[in-house]
């Protein structure tokens, strides 16, 4: 399998293009892209159902993103220490 050339612009060229700094350039152009958008949305927003509608694909990426919660189990906390410092003020140290 051959590989790619190493040096594929000359000085001058690399100069100009700036290849070391290509990947920043684009996730910067990229991220200032989307905070736009989201600012142009957020700009749309006047009403409760306005607010609605722009938060439910929000929430919803985010649950995507999550993925699936784990089943509730019991918590079966079991109190090991209880500190009365009078006044109502009682701390309960747990064991989970």
């Amino acid at each position: 399998m051959n590989s790619a050339p190493r040096r594929v612009w000359n000085e001058a060229q690399r100069r100009e293009v700036r290849p070391d700094q290509m990947w920043e350039e684009n996730l910067r152009g990229r991220v200032r892209e989307a905070a736009l958008a989201e600012r142009r949305d957020w700009e749309k927003v006047g009403s409760v159902r306005d607010w609605e509608k722009f938060r439910e694909p929000r929430l919803e990426a985010l649950r995507a993103s999550l993925g699936p919660f784990p089943p509730r189990t019991p918590l079966r906390a079991e109190i090991v220490r209880r500190l009365d410092y009078g006044d109502g003020f009682v701390l309960e140290l747990y064991n989970l």
